[in-house]
Parts: structure tokens; C-alpha cells; sequence
């Protein structure tokens, strides 16, 4: 077995309970556009890119639905929340950071979000230069469960992808840190469900 040399974390869900918040603001924008969201349709957009998540949406809604207005609505609740609560970090988190550093691996962020968000949250809980790489949907073209979010924070790392460890909470990050690690496409066999 490879000895592990870095630590790849996702970020939503992972280490702010994001996903919590964004199923808030999903039905809070329901009422408002006059639609209903199953909670099936909710669960499985997490961890998916954009593309992905107006995928589920749309067979789950109909394609009329109107996906910008709804992200919107969503957005504006979120800033809200944040702006008087701050994004909510998850317990443990800094004690794992500190303890990964205990042992001199490095660390990097892959995640399905956007660059600009990350930095919010990584600012708003004092971890701005906690990793020593961040790699977002502005840095690849194809998201979880696509390796390429973790295989690009590997390059920036310049450690092997099989001396990654990858800390994931969502069944297409853990297909997509298995297709990573292994070298494939991914395999929905290696899904974790919740």
C-alpha cells in the first residue's frame, strides 16, 4: 500500500453544512416560483456541478421550469443567511486540519462549487491559507463524478493520485475520487449511499 502524502477535501457538506443550507433555500424558493421539489431530486443534486444539478431539477420539475430565476431566489437566500449567521462550519473541522498538519501532509480543496464562493467561506472561517491548492469548476470542464476535479488538485499538489487521500461526503465525489485513484471512468459500484 502507498503511504498517503496529501489530503484531498471536498467542501460542501464536507466542511460547511452548505447542503443544509442550500435545501433551505431550495424550498424556500419553491413557494415563490410555484413549484414543489422532491426531496429525492434535492438529495441527489448534491455534489453535482451546475449542468448536473439542472439535469436532476429539470426530470424531476419539467424543462419549462425556469432554472435561473429559481437559482436566484436560491442565491439571495444564502447571502442573506450568511451575511447574518456566516457559512456554518462543520464540527471537527479545524481539529482535522490541525491534525492532518500534525503530520506534515499537504492539503489541497477539490470541489464542484466555484472559486470565488470558496474563497468566501475559506475567508469567513479564518482558512485562507490552510491548503496549498484549490481547484473549482473554473479550473476544469467536467465535475464530479468525473475524476478531473481530483486529478487536476493531485497535479497541483505533484503527488500521485494513489497517495491521495480524498475526504468526501457525496456519491459522485466518491465515484469520482475512486475513478481518480484508480484510473477509470467512474463506477457506481464504489457508491456510498447515505
Amino acid at each position: 500500500m502507498k503511504k498517503i502524502k496529501a489530503v484531498i477535501f471536498d467542501v460542501d457538506g464536507l466542511m460547511f453544512d452548505t447542503e443544509n443550507l442550500r435545501i433551505k433555500a431550495c424550498k424556500y424558493a419553491m413557494p415563490i416560483m410555484g413549484i414543489t421539489i422532491s426531496d429525492q431530486a434535492l438529495k441527489s443534486a448534491i455534489g453535482l456541478p451546475r449542468e448536473g444539478i439542472m439535469k436532476v431539477l429539470f426530470e424531476d420539475v419539467g424543462y419549462e421550469f425556469d432554472y435561473e430565476t429559481f437559482r436566484k431566489i436560491r442565491l439571495e437566500y444564502v447571502q442573506e443567511y450568511t451575511e447574518k449567521y456566516g457559512f456554518p462550519v462543520k464540527d471537527g473541522l479545524y481539529e482535522i486540519i490541525s491534525f492532518i498538519d500534525s503530520l506534515g501532509l499537504k492539503k489541497a480543496i477539490a470541489t464542484s462549487n466555484y472559486t470565488d464562493i470558496i474563497h468566501k467561506y475559506l475567508s469567513n472561517a479564518n482558512l485562507t491559507s490552510s491548503f496549498e491548492t484549490i481547484v473549482t469548476m473554473n479550473h476544469v470542464s467536467r465535475g464530479k463524478p468525473f475524476p478531473d476535479l481530483f486529478l487536476a488538485a493531485s497535479e497541483k499538489l505533484s503527488v500521485p493520485p494513489k497517495e491521495c487521500l480524498v475526504l468526501e461526503d457525496s456519491p459522485s465525489g466518491i465515484m469520482a475520487a475512486h475513478a481518480a485513484r484508480y484510473g477509470s471512468s467512474y463506477d457506481t459500484r464504489c457508491c456510498i449511499t447515505r
